[in-house]
């Protein structure tokens, strides 16, 4: 698997969303309009002498190595050590980790939500000083890589509250040195909010929850379903029930892994009863469930059991050779089973940016106004910094991006992947019109339009 990352981190040109954490990484501060700053951070180090596509997505594939080295030690700690190993396959076949190459918030996250796991049982089992004191950290840490990291302290304070063992830990003071340092930690995505009117804390409720007077409850059937296949069906499946009927286990350490195994499931369902939660936003859950799962395997095992761990492990591998292959070489001919598909295949996403960059470098005298913050990313990377890209979009403003001069002529590019492509907004110029559609082909298919306008503002 980590031989198909590394090969996929070469070949693949950047995702439109890892262009745009690319582009973060270019313009350094302490806080962005819709995340906090950790991805950005990553791919500074990663790209201090190279920014090819492998550089900008190194530091995910260092830390699913470290995630992996910590499930692992975390298992071994608490079950066996062949548990320990059963977890790490499981964790390492999933099928959410097919993307795992790709470089987004998802990985910083995931790499100290880990660490702070594995602190906050050592802190709980042992009580001494020095795991409350990393513990605060890794949270501060896990809070500057995504906001959904509040669940950490969350799922802290209902174990607490509901452990009688442990309750006592509620009136200790190393409790509280770890709330302290981890603000601490986060403090500058405080500050940076503070100057900038809380824009990000407001994007990412809203985000989160458009309109919570609005019910659909079809969003919970697709978020669910979502969940089930990214985690392998099979795994999914019984890490939902066993992490749900485990929160009422006697066993404090089984309750423990449960609680943050599910909060987050159960969190972004009720959220998606009136806005669609994405698929990657529960993914932390899935680090202790696979403890879990593991658990439910190895102890009291059975021939059924045997079985069904087996054709789960081969159903997931064979899935992520499959995607890895169809990303890479575009195994499976979907124009046969359906033509608009060829137009919504998601392995697209990482085709056609660098040879439409390349195409219009004769424009890169001329002010370039893309339709989105993903365009708009993905020709600041590829073209190497020689064109002029302008933008008034809400993202970019904090980027301090060049505005548009309302004196200046320009050049306005909109794309479509799908079925249905939405033309620039013609009330931002005095005059619009199509210059040229450049098509962009993967193999013998067209699978994106780019549709140039020349505009008078």
């Amino acid at each position: 698997m980590l031989f198909f990352k590394i090969y996929t981190s070469i070949k693949l040109q950047l995702h439109p969303d890892e262009a745009y954490y690319w582009l973060w990484s270019q313009h350094l501060d302490l806080s962005y309009y819709d995340h906090p700053p950790m991805v950005a951070y990553f791919i500074k180090l990663t790209t201090l002498f190279s920014n090819s596509e492998f550089f900008v997505r190194l530091s995910s594939l260092i830390c699913l190595l470290i995630v992996i080295y910590l499930i692992w030690k975390l298992t071994k700690e608490i079950f066996s050590p062949r548990t320990a190993l059963l977890s790490v396959l499981i964790f390492v076949l999933y099928p959410f980790n097919i993307v795992s190459f790709m470089i987004t918030p998802d990985i910083p996250l995931i790499l100290f939500w880990t660490m702070t796991v594995y602190f906050l049982y050592k802190s709980i089992k042992t009580g001494e000083m020095q795991y409350w004191i990393l513990a605060g950290i890794t949270t501060g840490l896990t809070l500057l890589s995504k906001y959904s990291a509040i669940l950490l302290i969350i799922g802290l304070f209902i174990f607490l509250l509901t452990t009688k063992e442990y309750r006592i830990i509620l009136k200790k003071p190393y409790l509280y040195l770890f709330f302290i340092i981890a603000f601490i930690v986060f403090s500058p995505v405080i500050f940076w909010n503070y100057k900038h009117n809380w824009v990000s804390f407001i994007y990412q409720f809203n985000n989160g929850i458009s309109d919570i007077t609005s019910y659909d409850f079809r969003n919970v059937f697709i978020f669910l379903s979502g969940q089930i296949l990214t985690g392998g069906i099979t795994f999914s499946i019984i890490g939902l029930i066993l992490g749900t009927i485990n929160l009422f286990n006697k066993d404090n350490t089984m309750r423990f892994l449960s609680l943050f195994a599910i909060l987050p499931f159960i969190f972004f369902t009720v959220s998606s009863i009136h806005k669609l939660a994405e698929a990657n936003w529960a993914l932390p859950g899935f680090i202790c469930m696979t403890l879990i799962i593991s658990d439910y395997f190895i102890k009291n095992k059975t021939r059924i059991k045997n079985v069904l761990l087996g054709t789960s492990l081969g159903f997931c591998f064979i899935l992520s050779i499959i995607m890895y292959s169809h990303a890479l070489f575009r195994i499976i001919p979907v124009e046969k089973i359906n033509r608009v598909w060829v137009l919504t295949d998601p392995t697209n996403w990482f085709y056609g940016w660098k040879e439409f960059a390349n195409y219009i470098k004769p424009y890169q005298n001329i002010p370039v106004l893309p339709i989105n913050i993903q365009l708009a990313s993905e020709l600041n990377y590829y073209w190497n910094k020689n064109g002029i890209i302008v933008s008034n979009d809400q993202e970019f403003k904090y980027l301090k991006f060049n505005e548009l001069n309302k004196s200046n002529d320009c050049i306005a590019i909109n794309y479509s992947s799908d079925v249905s492509t939405p033309k620039p907004d013609k009330n931002k110029f005095k005059e619009m019109k199509l210059q040229e559609i450049v098509k962009v082909k993967r193999g013998n298919h067209i699978i994106r339009n780019f549709y140039i306008y020349k505009c008078k503002t």
